[in-house]
């Protein structure tokens, strides 16, 4: 880069700054409020002139303002004071004391500012007197001749002192007495309203998000945020531009090299190139990378300076670079001494690693291409489970991606097999454990023995993705056995092994079945996401735990936990959408089908349906199957849900009748399934699905077979069987349905008393958690016992939020005809639930005496699907024939007679 290009850049970041200058009142405000001495200082491009400038063009009637420059030919005491008098003169001070003396014969040194503090004090208007050191530091004397001046001037003079350092004065004295205004780099760094009105200025327009990003990547430094804006020009994709922006390229290179680096001397040259790998400037980690001692005050020393060495913010005892001057200190280093900067980095790794920071110590690794280290570091720093646990992990993917295709061994098998993991790729991550195991044979014990856990958790994740349950559940034990034997080297990384181990466990648990104990692991699981502070994994396994929860039938305190981590939809944070859980969305569907409020079921299955894919979503895939099929039966398509769940049990191997399934989740939907059947007029094919499955011990595939036996013609419930069937760990809906299904089974043998007994049974089990699915498709008999019930009508939960008619009354043509005025008006009772628009339609065609064949014509539908609606019409209307069911729709107002001349008006 020749001198006249970093001349350029120099001038050409001046200028845009001056002819774009934002006005920073929160500055003009302190400089208005002055003290003896104001310092504003920061290293070069931090708009310290512009700030003076801007200041100097407000008002100050009682103020003389006196400006000058202190240039490298200056700094010799007698030409300073001289040119230092001539610009009092120049801004109108009255000087003439200080005149004499230069006339006279000289008095010493110390005269020149003896007479000007004399002047001064004599005068009626206060003196600001700014003097711009520029890149020259000011020499001990001159620091001591102006501390001199400030102490005789009767403050009638306020100095305004702009460097790149601190001066020779006794600032700690100043302080101490309130006499002193500090303004710094921290200080002059944009904040976000400034960038926004620079940009606004130089006419670029940018998002929030955005111009965090551009705030984030600069630092605030205004040099920087110049340089970028000028890049940011005409670019169509301003967020990519941002990332872009680097300080080892064009102006920003050009200017860091003129401004900051070719003005060091060759030993803090050497010191800066060398220290700039670390990330954090420790110095014990700074000594081991330059050879010079090192300590907190030296960094002190140095942020105070020019170097673009800053204070970590919120800590004043940790320092770092500049992120832009980093990136160019670096590029120097690589480009002057490429091997010098690898072996930095080495060495850099390796005392981080040492002194148990990990993740920096991986960092530093991958920079000098030391790849079997950062594996190693990786894998025995725990480092793999933040792969397979935070798949959003950016920065950690983007340090992986670089991992060159010929690494071999052990620990990068098994890196390797965590981000096939992370993927949900379940066939290459058992290649590449299958490849790490090979490796092991030949490392030494103590490899292996470093990598047992490692395999152990990744070998428990791989097999939780599976559908061999047993073998997956002794995976997961063994690995938190293993845990116990071997944890891992910090609280951090022992937490997040516990939040795998519980997300496999809670999920392999709930598939099979056991509720109860899926519960308790997921919410260990929370409990360690929350100490962590692993926010995504935290929101999974609660979506996860009030799943369960729904499925058992706490319904109240499943709809606590999803509603605590499902946000509203299409809310934001920061400009980006929030991201929800699938599992929550489900649990929240879940319970909104079990309270009998289908519309918002179905807008939180679509919801579900949108989230991302996660580890549990080969399992959540099957319970919104069962959801979704719950929900279509509501609405009468009861073809389309038994080919969903019949496509769902055909996914799976183990699934088909012929090779009877295990587990809880298997069980659903085979007993789904048969629910469906029994809608559809085909109990004996229900009867014979859960005959030949092995979930006979299974409450609810007991219920349902029982159910199927009763609506068959041909067939009796096992009475004996049903009352036997009384498990309190069976989930609350089947227990309910249980009841019903016993109440239902008394009605038809006319025993109305016991019915009651066991309706009522039914009712207090469902009234705590206003659970109404199971009496919303209870058959007939039980839901004209529910409108005819004492009971039942007292049990005014069953009754609410129901969801709203989709349609009016339908208009019924009849015959003209005259109606008799004394006809008597019958009051119905109301309806347990409401009919769909397709039923209404049906229940139109109905009241026309028309043919199943003929409103299958009508209507373009199937004779079945008809058959269909018809049964559910007469279950909603709780009658058993077809004109009963329309004479009670004409008694609820869900038809209406009309004139043959009335009709047409009304169509």
């Amino acid at each position: 880069m020749s001198a006249a290009d970093t001349e350029a850049s120099t001038n050409l970041v001046s200028g845009f700054s001056l002819t774009a200058t934002v006005v920073r009142g929160r500055l003009l405000d302190r400089l208005d409020n002055l003290r003896p001495l104001t310092t504003v200082c920061a290293p070069a491009g931090y708009g310290k002139t512009t700030l003076l400038d801007s200041w100097t063009q407000r008002r100050h009637p009682q103020l003389a303002i006196v400006r000058s420059v202190l240039e490298e030919d200056h700094i010799d005491l007698e030409g300073f004071w001289s040119r230092a008098i001539d610009a009092f003169t120049t801004a109108g001070v009255d000087v003439d004391d200080v005149l004499k003396s230069r006339e006279g014969p000289v008095a010493g040194r110390d005269a020149p500012p003896r007479c000007l503090a004399r002047s001064l004090a004599s005068t009626r208007r206060q003196v600001a007197w700014i003097l711009d050191c520029g890149e020259v530091d000011l020499s001990p004397a001159l620091g001591g001749a102006l501390h001199r001046l400030l102490c005789r001037s009767e403050q009638n003079l306020a100095l305004v002192l702009v460097t790149r350092s601190d001066p020779p004065l006794p600032l700690h004295a100043y302080r101490q007495h309130g006499r002193l205004t500090e303004i710094r780099a921290a200080d002059l760094a944009f904040t976000g309203t400034e960038v926004a009105a620079l940009l606004r200025r130089h006419t670029i327009q940018l998002g929030p998000v955005d111009q965090a990003a551009l705030k984030a990547r600069t630092g605030g430094w205004p040099a920087g945020l110049v340089f970028a804006a000028m890049s940011l020009r005409g670019r169509p994709d301003p967020g990519a531009a941002i990332r872009a922006f680097r300080g080892d390229t064009g102006n920003v290179a050009a200017f860091l090299m003129t401004e900051v680096l070719a003005r060091q001397t060759p030993r803090m040259r050497e010191f800066l190139l060398r220290s700039c790998v670390a990330e954090k400037l420790d110095p014990p980690l700074v000594q081991a990378l330059t050879g010079q001692s090192c300590n907190l005050p030296l960094l002190e020393v140095l942020a105070e300076g020019n170097s673009f060495i800053e204070a970590v913010p919120g800590r004043r005892d940790q320092y770092r670079y500049h992120p832009l001057v980093q990136q160019f200190l670096r590029t120097r280093l690589a480009v002057e001494e490429p091997l010098l900067a690898s072996e930095l980095h080495r060495v850099a790794a390796g005392w981080l690693a040492e002194h148990g920071q990990t993740a920096a110590a991986v960092r530093q690794a991958v920079a000098a291409r030391a790849w079997p280290l950062a594996m190693r570091l990786l894998v025995d720093g725990g480092r793999y489970a933040t792969v397979v646990l935070d798949r959003d992990s950016a920065t950690l993917r983007k340090l992986l991606a670089e991992l060159p295709s010929d690494a071999r061994g052990a620990h990068a098998a098994i890196i390797r097999a965590a981000m096939s993991l992370s993927e949900l790729d379940a066939d290459a991550a058992a290649s590449h454990l299958s490849l790490a195991r090979s490796a092991l044979v030949a490392e030494s014990p103590a490899c292996v023995a470093a990598c047992r856990l490692p395999m152990a958790i990744l070998d428990a994740a791989l097999w939780s993705l599976g559908s061999d349950t047993p073998t997956a559940l002794r995976a997961v034990l063994f690995a938190e056995q293993v845990l116990g034997e071997c944890p891992p080297p910090d609280i951090t990384s022992h937490r997040r092994l516990l939040v795998i181990i519980a997300g496999c466990k809670g999920r392999l648990l709930l598939e099979r079945g056991d509720l109860s104990a899926a519960s308790t692991a997921l919410a260990d699981g929370i409990r360690a996401a929350r100490e962590g502070h692993f926010d995504g994994a935290f929101r999974e396994l609660t979506g996860m735990r009030a799943l369960v929860e729904a499925i058992v039938g706490r319904l109240r305190r499943a709809s606590e936990l999803a509603l605590g981590v499902e946000p509203v939809a299409g809310s934001t944070s920061g400009g980006n959408t929030v991201r929800g859980s699938e599992a929550a969305s489900l649990a929240l569907a879940w319970i909104r089908t079990d309270e009998s409020r289908a519309r918002e079921a179905q807008d939180l299955l679509n919801r579900a349906q949108a989230q991302e894919v996660s580890y549990d979503s080969r399992v959540l895939r099957s319970i919104l199957v069962i959801l979704r099929a719950r929900s279509l039966c509501t609405r009468g398509e009861l073809d389309i849900a038994l080919a969903d769940l019949r496509a769902e049990r055909s996914a799976h191997p183990a699934e088909v009748t012929t090779a009877p399934t295990t587990g809880w989740l298997q069980s659903a939907l085979l007993v789904a399934e048969a629910q469906v059947l029994t809608s559809l007029g085909q109990p004996d094919d229900a009867a014979t699905l859960l005959r030949d499955s092995r979930h006979r011990d299974d409450v609810a595939s007991e219920v349902a077979l029982q159910r199927a036996l009763l609506t068959s013609p041909g067939a009796e419930p096992d009475m004996t069987r049903l009352l036997g069937l009384c498990r309190e760990e069976a989930p609350l809906s089947t227990r309910i349905e249980r009841s019903l299904l016993l109440a239902e089974t008394l009605l038809a043998e006319k025993d109305q008393a016991g019915a009651e007994q066991f309706l009522a049974q039914a009712l207090r089990l469902g009234a705590d958690e206003l659970l109404r699915r199971p009496f919303r498709e209870a058959g007939p008999r039980v839901t004209g016992l529910l409108l005819d019930s004492v009971t039942a009508r007292r049990s005014r939960w069953l009754h609410t939020s129901r969801d709203t008619p989709p349609q009016g009354p339908t208009l019924v043509r009849t015959p003209n005809q005259e109606r008799n005025p004394a006809e008597k008006v019958r009051v119905a009772a109301p309806m347990v639930d409401s009919l769909t628009t397709k039923e209404g339609e049906v229940l139109g065609h109905l009241a026309e005496l028309l043919t199943t064949e003929e409103i299958a014509a009508a209507m373009f539908v199937s004779v079945n699907t008809v058959r269909t609606h018809v049964r559910s019409i007469l279950r909603k209307l709780a009658v058993m024939r077809r004109n009963d069911a329309v004479r009670r729709a004409w008694d609820l107002g869900l038809l209406v007679r009309v004139d043959e001349s009335d009709y047409r008006s009304a169509r």
